[in-house]
């Protein structure tokens, strides 16, 4: 073994060498390595030592940054960010330009880590060979403009931001006509802006600052009605950013079953305040009045009050909120309902789906960026429930490409699945079902639930018994993952157990199965469950 400092090692047939090069012993975990090598006269010589190391040159973050550009943005986004990159404006180095370009390319075509060093040589350097040092600081350059321009999409959404950063601008300048302009357009816009979110709070802020700075200079004026003014607002601020906080945790921490034991600081006296405030903050803060609702449907005795009244809520001033804002009130609406039903509530189910019709309609949907894929598969499903076999197929096409193209498959083929399950296509329902990959638990114990019922249906026993007992397996090693769904399917088996002795007429106990189904209505597919037993009952 040559005897050199590091421990990297690489082996080549029985022979083991290590390098002392820090630099390459940083990149050797992605390096592609030839060795040939010859012994004369007892001593080691490397006759040919070619690393392909672009893998280690391009590090994790410039790679991650590449991949976002290559299959992220818009194709406006992405003409724009070429732009951006041969403007000499934002761009002083034209390589470093060409590279972003590249290797966004590059990972949009799926070869990201493929390339090479000669690959690089030919698109950028015109063939010639280059300096690893140099090429390195060529790579923080163009990690700075992917980072730049990301910053700019930023900086393009917020309109009142860059009127801000102007007005302080204006200030600081002295321009006092183009000070007085622009404060009286940016009230103007403010007034019609009906969702105050944490954003405009701290713009907000910055202007009344700004303003009481510009108008401080005469040491004369009055500036008790600004000052207080700065003071609501920063109140209000505190309030919002304490509500979503803790409604953020409570959602993480609970199961939205209400009355939760919850405690932070100033919580209690937000509360308060909002109450002995409530027709006002009702009519003028949307954010504010909605995050109020959210947490007292969490933390309520009252709780399903408050979630009516959040859904009416919603429902009235659907066009008056913000499409971040509309995210913040969508998901604790449907996770609440969502639990309810899967605790007995049936008519929980309707409410769900009545808040997937109004989202739909108002083109929530349509407007995100992508779909999470649990909440796409239990829209379907949840549709399915309510008989809405239709809509299910109708959302389905029509969101489809909203999903990663990662899970798209796996969605798609589910949710046909269950689709042709409700419309008892059997045979077309175990197809699609076999073609999904399980993306985590829940898709795993749907895709089995299903399939239990369908061999059930058909009277495939032969099937139908080893997946009762390889599901029962899968369900008790999961018991911490599955939470509150782990008892829900252990009696789902436990019942489809007892319904399959009664059908073949065994030890079955159709009074014990009822009376089971009756008490405990969280059962998965209790309905089911009863439906089947009512058959065999009436057969008898």
């Amino acid at each position: 073994m040559l005897s050199m400092p590091g421990n990297r090692i690489l082996t080549a047939g029985n022979q083991v060498f290590s390098f002392a090069s820090a630099e390459v012993s940083n990149v050797l975990p992605a390096v592609e390595c030839i060795i040939h090598i010859k012994i004369l006269f007892g001593e080691v010589c490397l006759m040919q030592f070619t690393i392909t190391f672009m893998n280690g040159l391009i590090n994790p973050r410039l790679r991650e940054l590449a991949h976002y550009f290559g299959n992220e943005l818009s194709k406006e986004e992405r003409r724009n960010f070429d732009d951006f990159t041969v403007s000499p404006y934002h761009n002083k180095s034209e390589t470093a330009g060409s590279l972003c370009r590249y290797l966004a390319d590059r990972a949009q075509s799926g070869s990201l880590d493929s390339i090479t060093e000669k690959d690089l040589r030919i698109h950028l350097f015109g063939g010639a060979s280059f300096n690893e040092r140099k090429f390195r600081s060529l790579c923080t350059a163009s990690r700075k403009l992917f980072e730049d321009f990301l910053i700019q999409i930023e900086f393009g959404k917020n309109d009142h931001q860059r009127k801000i950063l102007l007005l302080d601008s204006l200030s600081s300048a002295g321009l006092k006509k183009n000070f007085s302009s622009l404060l009286g357009q940016i009230g103007k816009e403010n007034r019609k802006n009906y969702y105050h979110d944490l954003n405009y709070y701290t713009q907000s802020i910055r202007m009344q600052k700004t303003v009481i700075e510009n108008l401080g200079t005469d040491i004369e004026a009055d500036l008790t009605k600004d000052y207080r003014k700065l003071s609501d607002l920063a109140d209000r601020q505190f309030f919002l950013c304490k509500l979503e906080l803790v409604n953020s945790l409570l959602s993480r921490k609970y199961h939205v079953l209400g009355d939760a034991e919850f405690q932070m600081n100033m919580l209690s006296e937000i509360r308060e305040n909002i109450e002995e405030n409530k027709d006002l903050l009702r009519r003028s803060e949307i954010a504010i009045y909605s995050e109020y609702l959210i947490l007292q449907m969490m933390m309520s005795d009252d709780n399903e009050k408050y979630f009516h009244e959040l859904y009416e809520y919603v429902s009235q001033n659907f066009r008056k909120f913000s499409h971040a804002g509309l995210e913040l009130v969508y998901y604790p609406l449907v996770n609440y309902g969502s639990n309810r039903a899967a605790l007995g509530d049936g008519i929980f189910l309707n409410y769900v789906f009545r808040i997937y019709l109004l989202f739909e309609r108002n083109g929530f949907y349509s407007n995100l960026r992508s779909v999470q894929d649990l909440d796409f598969i239990s829209i379907i499903i949840i549709s399915l429930k309510v008989g809405k076999i239709a809509w299910a197929e109708k959302f389905l096409k029509k969101y489809i490409s909203k999903l990663g193209k990662s899970s798209q498959k796996d969605n798609e083929s589910l949710a046909k699945g269950l689709i042709s399950f409700s419309r008892r296509n059997y045979a077309d329902a175990v197809k699609q079902i076999g073609k999904v990959n399980y993306l985590n638990s829940y898709y795993y114990l749907k895709s089995k639930e299903t399939l239990i019922k369908i061999y059930y249906e058909t009277g495939d026993m032969v099937a139908l018994m080893p997946l009762l007992d390889s599901t029962r397996h899968y369900v008790k090693r999961r018991k911490a993952i599955l939470s509150i769904h782990h008892d829900r399917y252990m009696e789902f088996l436990r019942c489809m157990t007892l319904l399959v002795k009664i059908r073949q007429k065994d030890k079955g106990d159709t009074f014990k199965l009822r009376s089971e189904l009756k008490r405990n209505r969280n059962i998965i597919s209790s309905d089911w469950l009863a439906e089947k037993l009512y058959e065999l009952e009436e057969r008898q």
